[in-house]
């Protein structure tokens, strides 16, 4: 209610809508960490350009949106 005279009053109906929180980390899944957060694989010196090095499986408990992964190389090494 309000100070004047008459009182004015009014009731309106308000929807909130909860999205996830991007709360839960992505998981690494494979390949196994044996280094805390470091993945190791072995290249051998034989191997083709096209050559699958490794494959990264990781999931994440959020939702939607939050739940999307992107990897992405920290370092390309060539040689000359």
């Amino acid at each position: 209610m309000d100070s004047g005279s008459p009182p004015l009053k009014s009731n309106v109906t308000v929807t909130v809508i909860v999205l996830d929180q991007n709360d839960n980390s992505p998981v690494i899944v494979s390949p196994w960490r044996s280094h805390g957060s470091v993945a190791e694989d072995v290249i051998p010196r034989s191997a083709d350009n096209g050559y699958l090095v490794t494959k990264v499986i990781a999931i994440d408990a959020d939702s939607v949106q939050n739940s999307r992964i992107t990897y992405y190389l920290l370092q390309i090494y060539a040689d000359g």
